[in-house]
């Protein structure tokens, strides 16, 4: 039996009631590989998440703290709206855990068993997937354990790209994965990852492509009776072309170049594949010629070609380590971990096929069974369903000679070297496409056509001439014309939605920069696509939507970065029994805020130098010898701040202000009700302030007696940075000594004194008290101050 020990042994499990961090179990979800999974209440937010936690057992292995805490910090830097966000984690009594975003609308691996995965909705999907990796690699991060079964599904039909990291968590742990063994899905795997080489981001680009052979072919393209044997298929077998038969010539071009053995190869990333994906399945004409990427510009690569050419490494490392995988697997004793059989990256295929329920944010199938055991004894069926089963247990020894590989991009033999070992892209003018249908039949001088000594590829070079020979003209083909009446109708709707697009039935640059822009404003990945479902959501939309809660943009380059803010109601002011509160913060009534987007950060000089260059703003402020850039700006009076905001709008084409002081207090609370979104105190660790003089009942902490740069503290609930303390920032409004008669729709309050503004959030040489979210004061508009800056929202459709 392969399956020696049960999961049970280094599985931790949780009462109902049972708290860690902020999180308070309500009930198990199920469990997935070594992870058990609980449905989880943030009692602060009183929102439920996904509370996923880890066997205590790891924290006795060395090295575990530290690779936790590493890579839980790098996927919580993974802002993207196709990523499932990872709010917290911890490790509360032994256990180390992760709060992330509770989904429960499936997965793509689901859809495509399914079968009703539709050519605009999966290249929809496969667009948000492949944005969400191209980001996670600028990030410096590799997936590593990419399949359909990490793609969650949204309520809104959106993908997100779960279980980043978690197989870089566990790849140190010897008593729980066995040592030495490596990690991944085998039908999803890279050639250079089932040899045990380093991995760049090209290992992803491979599952990626494995994923779109399964979706438009039906199956994967390696199938074998044992893991290993899959994985050395990925190695050295050619990719089956008959599946895709029926594929137009550009598809299967997309495709093989994806599945090349050779990972300098393949696409340059995630998104130029599916584009060129994109690209053949609509034009069903001439076939997809792929420039700059070493094939004849004539001559579609075969399967043949792609699998021959080397890779850095030797390929006799797989042909070495053959006999040695033979030999283990007949001699019947290769030494799969029981508690692997079934871990996240080691499951297996039930008899029975129960249906699962996808735990988002974990990618990780959760069953109604307590253990599973797999069995190579007399004859026992071990094949693997191909879209499901999991292997991690392979010793590396037995596939190449070289260590785990590394589960980050940045991991690369030299620093300097492009991330995954991919070729120095050529020089090419910014009007040459990465893929084009446009291509000259004949080779050039300086790139000529490879020998056609074989009858086979003779045969293929003169169909492929055939191809791209000029075209006939003749009718449009009913799927073109279906085309072209679908971008009409979205040009119509994006006109009836105030954007300024032509009606040419055709996707020019302002129909697809408004796409694109609609596709911003609804959280989705910017594709540009004309689909069905983008002009269903047109025709729902009554007006621009604005971007959902959380959402991070910037308008343009040297933009502040905005987060969404969601509208709601809150209780604005402080209550009477707040201790050190003042009469200005009274009276206490509920205010009604709507959406609106407010500056992640404090205004910095490197912002404010820029409106100084461009003529938008006229003062040049005294940082008092404590640097520019990244500083919070000071040394601005409210009139300023005025300017600054005026060209910034100019400049966006969108309106920027100062914000309300019901918007200022509503987003640093966040959705918390003390006297802050900590509770009752802050320590010198989260904001900069005169912690030597803390608020009533707090700590003494460290007094810095200067500003410091923007973000060094973390941010709030709503994923605002620096809202207590560092400096005060105008508010919008006039000055009042109290709440009587204010606003209660969230607007600012533009009468009273409008010779003083309103400043809100307290100062790096404040005490504690000031620090509160209630706690306000006023300066004249005209003043300027070493303790005071500025940040900016604004207004969403």
């Amino acid at each position: 039996m392969l399956s020696e020990r049960p999961q049970e042994q280094f599985m931790t499990k949780l009462a109902a009631g049972r708290v860690l961090g902020r999180y308070r179990v309500i009930a198990p979800l199920g469990r997935g590989g070594m992870a058990a999974v609980y449905r989880a209440e943030e009692s602060s937010l009183g929102r439920e998440v996904a509370l996923k936690v880890l066997p205590a057992e790891l924290m006795d292995q060395p090295g575990f703290l530290e690779r936790f805490e590493r890579e839980a910090q790098l996927i919580a830097q993974l802002e993207h709206p196709n990523i499932v966000p990872l709010y917290a984690s911890g490790i509360d009594e032994g256990i180390p855990w992760m709060a992330l975003r509770l989904l429960g609308h499936g997965t793509l691996q689901e859809r495509l068993e399914l079968g009703e995965l539709g050519t605009e909705e999966g290249l929809q999907l496969f667009a948000q997937v492949a944005k969400a990796l191209d980001h996670a690699h600028a990030q410096g991060v590799l997936h590593r354990d990419l399949k359909p079964q990490n793609v969650l599904l949204g309520t809104d039909g959106s993908a997100y790209l779960a279980d980043f990291g978690i197989a870089r968590i566990l790849s140190g742990n010897s008593e729980l994965t066995g040592t030495g063994m490596m990690l991944g899905t085998p039908s999803y795997m890279a050639p250079e990852q089932a040899l045990g080489q380093e991995l760049g981001p090209a290992c992803d680009f491979y599952a990626l492509a494995v994923m779109l052979y399964r979706w438009l072919c039906g199956e994967v393209p390696f199938g074998a009776d044992t893991p290993m044997a899959v994985m050395m298929k990925h190695v050295q077998a050619p990719v089956p072309l008959e599946p895709m038969d029926s594929l137009a010539p550009a598809v299967r071009d997309v495709l093989l170049i994806g599945l090349a053995k050779d990972p300098g190869q393949r696409w340059p990333s995630a998104v130029a594949m599916v584009q060129a994906l994109d690209q053949a399945l609509r034009a069903d004409a001439a076939p997809t010629a792929i420039q700059k990427r070493g094939f004849s510009p004539t001559i579609p690569p075969t399967s043949t070609d792609l699998t021959t050419r080397r890779s850095r490494r030797p390929l006799w490392l797989g042909l070495a380590a053959l006999p040695l995988l033979l030999g283990l697997v007949f001699a019947g004793i290769v030494y799969w971990p029981g508690e692997v059989a079934d871990s996240e990256e080691a499951r297996v295929t039930l008899p029975d096929r129960e249906r699962r329920t996808e735990v988002a944010g974990y990618g990780e199938d959760v069953r109604d069974v307590d253990r599973a055991e797999v069995s190579v004894e007399d004859g026992a069926d071990d094949s693997i369903d191909d879209s499901e089963e999991v292997a991690r247990g392979a010793p590396v020894e037995a596939l190449a000679f070289l260590d785990v590989p590394d589960g980050r991009a940045e991991d690369s033999p030299a620093a300097d070297e492009p991330m995954g070992q991919q070729p120095e892209p050529e020089p090419e003018t910014d009007d040459t496409p990465l893929v084009s249908t446009e291509v000259d039949p004949t080779p050039s001088a300086a790139e000529p056509a490879e020998p056609t000594a074989e009858p086979a590829r003779t045969e293929q070079a003169e169909r492929t001439a055939s191809r791209l020979a000029a075209p006939e003209v003749e009718e449009p083909s009913p799927r073109a014309a279906s085309t072209e009446r679908l971008i009409r109708d979205i040009q119509s709707e994006l006109r009836r939605l105030g954007r300024n697009v032509p009606d040419s039935g055709s996707i020019d640059e302002a129909t697809r920069t408004e796409i694109r822009a609609f596709e911003a404003a609804r959280g989705h990945p910017e594709t540009g696509i004309a689909s069905a479902g983008l002009l269903d959501a047109m025709k729902a939309a009554t007006t621009w939507p604005p971007p959902p809660p959380g959402t991070v943009f910037r308008d343009c380059p040297q933009c502040p970065e905005m987060v969404v803010i969601p509208a709601g109601r809150f209780m604005m002011g402080s209550p009477a029994d707040e201790p050190q509160r003042k009469s200005t913060e009274g009276p206490q009534r509920e205010v009604s805020i709507n959406t609106f987007a407010m500056a992640v950060f404090e205004t910095r000089f490197a912002e404010w130098d820029i409106c100084l260059a461009e003529g938008g703003c006229t003062h040049r402020p005294n940082d008092r010898g404590w640097g520019g850039g990244s500083q919070p700006v000071i040394d601005v009076s409210w009139n300023d701040a005025q300017e600054f905001v005026a060209w910034l709008s100019d400049h966006t084409g969108h309106r920027y202000r100062l914000p309300s002081e019901a918007e200022w207090e509503y987003a640093a609370r966040g959705g918390t009700t003390g006297r802050h979104y900590l509770g009752d105190c802050f320590s010198s660790d989260q904001a900069n302030y005169n912690a030597r003089h803390p608020a009533r009942g707090c700590p003494r902490g460290e007094y810095r007696r200067q500003p410091v740069a923007v973000g060094s503290f973390p941010a709030n609930p709503y994923g605002l940075h620096d809202m207590h303390g560092n400096v005060w920032q105008w508010i919008q409004d006039c000055a009042n000594s109290n709440y009587r008669d204010a606003p209660v729709d969230g607007s600012a309050w533009m009468r009273g004194n409008c010779n003083r503004g309103i400043v809100r959030g307290g100062a790096w040489h404040d005490w504690g008290l000031w620090l509160r979210a209630s706690a306000r004061y006023s300066f004249p508009r005209h003043s300027r101050h070493a303790v005071g800056g500025f940040r900016v929202v604004r207004e969403l459709p």
